[in-house]
């Protein structure tokens, strides 16, 4: 089963008015009390795009990847370690290695703008309230994260993007849970562009009306 983002953006009444019925978001578009505000589905394309611009999220699934190939050797095998063991750790390291990968330390890595406007990550603002709407509590970015976001997408050149995308990486790395070797190398400006563009152009009008933007998965 995919999961799909969504991403709202609201002025600080709509927000409250939100926080006081949740289920007021899926109207917002019809419903005048939000003038201005918009949503953005994001469907099950959203790994893909944090991947190809994110360096954090490519460790981080480098690492995944490792895992889930060390946790099928064992279960292979039976010689299961603990998940959160040493030995298992190790094993992972090593497979990281024989795919070609540097293990890094991934806590250490910080979290780019970036990836904090798609995936909806870091510590929200203190005041803010708690919004639960589709998988667990909606993630807000105040006025000034939504700035840094949009400012990080303006730097973001299609040309690095371009450079990043192969189909084959994408499914070594089982990046989506898609796959990757089916689909035709147009993916990339068919799909996948497109969604960054309309991403990035969601965080650019937010930013220019200082708007909340409200993160959720659904």
């Amino acid at each position: 089963m995919s999961v799909a983002i969504y991403y709202v953006q609201v002025t600080l009444e709509q927000l409250q008015l939100i926080k006081e019925q949740p289920a007021l978001v899926w109207g917002i578009e019809s419903d005048a009390r939000f003038a201005n505000a918009s949503m953005l589905n994001m469907d099950e394309r959203w790994h893909a795009i944090s991947w190809l611009v994110s360096e954090k999220k490519r460790a981080e699934q480098n690492e995944y990847s490792a895992a889930m190939r060390v946790a099928a050797e064992e279960d292979r095998t039976g010689k299961q370690t603990r998940k959160d063991g040493e030995e298992f750790k190790k094993k992972v390291i090593k497979e990281m290695q024989k795919m070609g990968n540097k293990p890094v330390d991934i806590k250490k890595l910080p979290t780019d703008s970036l990836l904090a406007g798609i995936e909806g990550r870091g510590k929200q603002a203190p005041g803010l309230p708690d919004i639960e709407i589709g998988y667990g509590l909606v993630h807000i970015l105040v006025p000034g994260e939504v700035k840094a976001t949009a400012d990080a997408f303006a730097l973001v050149k299609e040309s690095a993007i371009k450079a990043q995308f192969n189909r084959n990486t994408l499914e070594k790395y089982q990046v989506g849970g898609i796959s990757w070797k089916a689909e035709p190398d147009s993916v990339l400006e068919r799909n996948l562009l497109p969604s960054y563009r309309a991403i990035s152009q969601f965080y650019q009008n937010a930013a220019k009306q200082q708007h909340y933007v409200l993160v959720f998965y659904q």
